[in-house]
């Protein structure tokens, strides 16, 4: 492996910083214009909970099989709320300051990535165009303009192969200990990254390394485990029968995809790769040619095919790493990764990039008549990439879509009046006594909320309710049958409980974290309800709420 010959310097220097400043222009407009959904109150609850109560519970949460939920979080792993609190005690507490850290976390992923471009093609200018086309990519600013543990897992992901492939020459253990490191950090923040750096950082030891590999190496690369697993298990010794029934209850909502492989092949195209394409289903109220992003996945398998096929390029150090990768990354999420959510592509789409553009430079340095299609072709990608982005900024669902309906439903909450909805309403209205997440609407729990704010997610878990158990469901539009609905916008509908309904309620004020009961999961992005949708005007009674969406 060649070294680069020299880090970014004049005008290189200039592109980097121009780059990043776009990195940070686009994310920053993602976040501001994207609406809060119930994975940013899921993983932002618990970090309130830490800086502000002292302990790291997750609050306003009923939800099947979670023992202990308000008092202690083992459902999600610890690092990415803990990193939350020390930075909310630092900053302050807000949706957007919980997005800054995932854009901090994003930018850190972004340059590392460019480091080992270089360290494995010792090509400046392709790793620029790299940095380029990341900056922008659609993909990856979907995830670092919203709270979630992805940004940050990929950050400590992107350290551990930067981190290995700079020291390997000049100490090989120093590299596997701060790797090793980087890719426990990774796991502690969220498994699929952890998993994910694991296989990536293997890879990369069994391809350059495999001979030096000593007893001693090994030994050095378990410090970081052992000290994960002794600080992590520390915490699960607090509780640990919440820890089975929390992390018990995520491996049930996620386990069985072994079972039938062929299904997971046809998921994981169908459900992963179609919706990232654009040719799956996309987020409520987005109009425009989104099949235009299949472009961006027509030149990963063209770049792809052609490392696999060119000798000159198959026998190229960067072109064997980076297929090794995307082989390893597609299994993984073909057979280990069973919801198929959209937003795990993070991790994936870097190589993909890196694939295209090692590609791209070899077809620049062959053929001087191909470089105005070449120059077309990525003007193009960049073109829809930031389209995209651009589109989604000026839609701003956050401001003409979230809060309207979040002010509309405060101007009319009066003191002691309980409010169910979506986690990420604690965002606005505060994870306090009178808010709970509560998809079956309090009958369980003995409470009946004043006011329901419903949205494709809480609409999406009443599905799965009727597919499920089709008993509770009948209960479920029981209740819903006592509300009226008073707002109804974009994708937000304000349920009212009727004035009959109220005298013999029997209390006003919610527990946080209500009795520990069974009941089916519903999926975060796709629901396989097949019931028609059904709106209803203002006024009305809820008869059945039931609305599909998939969003990417």
């Amino acid at each position: 492996m060649d070294s680069p010959r020299h880090s970014f310097k004049g005008p290189l220097a200039i592109g980097a910083v121009a780059i990043l400043a776009a990195y940070l222009a686009f994310s920053a407009g993602s976040a501001h214009a994207l609406r809060p959904w119930v994975d940013e109150g899921w993983h932002g609850a618990p970090a309130w909970s830490l800086a502000f109560r002292g302990y790291m519970g997750t609050p306003s949460f009923v939800e099947a099989g979670l023992k202990d939920i308000d008092r202690y979080t083992y459902w999600i792993m610890p690092i990415y709320p803990v990193a939350q609190a020390i930075w909310y005690r630092l900053f302050t507490y807000s949706l957007g300051s919980m997005r800054v850290l995932s854009i901090f976390c994003g930018l850190l992923g972004l340059i590392a990535w460019t480091q080992v471009f270089r360290r494995l093609t010792a090509d400046n200018f392709g790793a620029l165009l790299f940095m380029a086309l990341m900056a922008c990519d659609y993909i990856t600013q979907s995830d670092v303009g919203v709270g979630r543990p992805d940004a940050m897992s990929f950050a400590f992901q992107a350290g551990a192969f930067a981190a290995y492939l700079h020291w390997r020459e000049k100490n090989l253990r120093l590299a596997i200990l701060l790797s090793q490191t980087l890719v426990v950090a990774s796991g502690l923040t969220h498994p699929n990254g952890g998993m994910l750096s694991f296989l990536g950082a293997f890879w990369l030891v069994v391809y350059f390394d495999f001979r030096r590999i000593r007893l001693v190496h090994v030994a050095v690369a378990a410090i970081p485990y052992v000290a994960g697993a002794l600080a992590w298990g520390a915490y699960i010794m607090q509780d640990p029968s919440a820890f089975v029934s929390q992390y018990g209850y995520q491996i049930a909502t996620r386990s069985g995809i072994l079972t039938a492989p062929w299904l997971a092949v046809r998921d994981e195209l169908v459900k992963r790769y179609l919706t990232n394409m654009g040719l799956g289903g996309h987020s409520p109220n987005s109009y425009g040619p989104h099949f235009l992003k299949a472009v961006i996945f027509i030149a990963y398998a063209v770049s792809v095919a052609a490392l696999l096929a060119i000798p000159s390029l198959r026998r190229n150090t960067a072109s064997r790493v980076l297929l090794g990768l995307i082989g390893i990354y597609f299994l993984f999420y073909t057979f280990l990764e069973g919801t198929k959510a959209a937003y795990y592509f993070i991790y994936l789409v870097y190589p993909y990039t890196a694939a295209v553009v090692v590609f791209v430079r070899w077809c620049w340095r062959s053929s001087v008549r191909m470089r105005p299609l070449l120059a077309l072709g990525l003007a193009g990608m960049f073109v829809i990439q930031a389209g995209g982005i651009v589109y989604r900024i000026r839609r701003d669902p956050y401001h003409r879509e979230y809060l309207p309906a979040v002010r509309f439903l405060q101007a009319r909450v009066q003191h002691g009046d309980l409010i169910m909805g979506s986690h990420e309403l604690g965002f606005t209205i505060g994870f306090s006594d009178n808010f709970v997440d509560d998809h079956l609407l309090g009958l369980d729990t003995g409470r009946r909320a004043d006011f329901i704010l419903v949205e494709e997610i809480y609409q999406g878990r009443f599905d799965t309710v009727r597919l499920k158990n089709p008993v509770q469901f009948i209960r479920l539009q029981e209740r819903l049958a006592q509300y009226q609905v008073i707002y109804d916008e974009k994708n937000y509908q304000v349920l009212a409980l009727r004035p009959e309904f109220k005298e013999d309620q029997p209390g006003r004020v919610v527990r946080c974290g209500g009795p520990q009961i069974t009941i089916p999961v519903a999926p975060k992005f796709h629901t396989e309800a097949i019931a028609s949708p059904q709106r209803l005007a203002i006024g009305h009674p809820i008869l059945l709420a039931t609305r599909n969406f998939a969003t990417a």
